[in-house]
């Protein structure tokens, strides 16, 4: 929220339908999904790219990059997967798994296994 409070000027004009301080409310609470506006503010706020993969043939990628008085700070990229306006899911490569993901992929084959079984 910090930066789309810092920077409305850079996000209010792709806000619709409600006051910019509404939506920033709203989009803050939590279980709120992001969208386009969110991805812009989170590429300027940490001044890296987010790359998307979408599941529509026309716009299959597109990339987020940071607002030019942001520019580039790191050269680490986010990747996320976008299904047809329903969410977004993280995406990385094979075995840069977080930590906390780790624990989750040794869960679900567990549950994979106990399953086939």
């Amino acid at each position: 929220s910090a930066q789309l409070e810092a920077k409305q000027e850079w996000y209010a004009p792709f806000v619709e339908g409600e006051s910019y301080t509404a939506w920033v409310e709203s989009i803050c609470e939590p279980h709120t999904w992001g969208d386009h506006v969110t991805l812009q503010a989170a590429a300027d706020a940490y001044g890296c790219r987010i790359a998307v993969v979408t599941s529509y043939q026309s716009s299959a990628f597109c990339e987020v990059v940071p607002h030019p008085e942001v520019g580039l700070t790191t050269q680490r990229c986010l990747w996320l997967s976008l299904h047809a306006e329903v969410h977004y899911n993280s995406l990385y490569p094979a075995g840069e798994v977080p930590a906390v993901g780790h624990a989750r992929v040794k869960q679900l084959e567990q549950q994979r296994r106990v399953k086939v079984q």
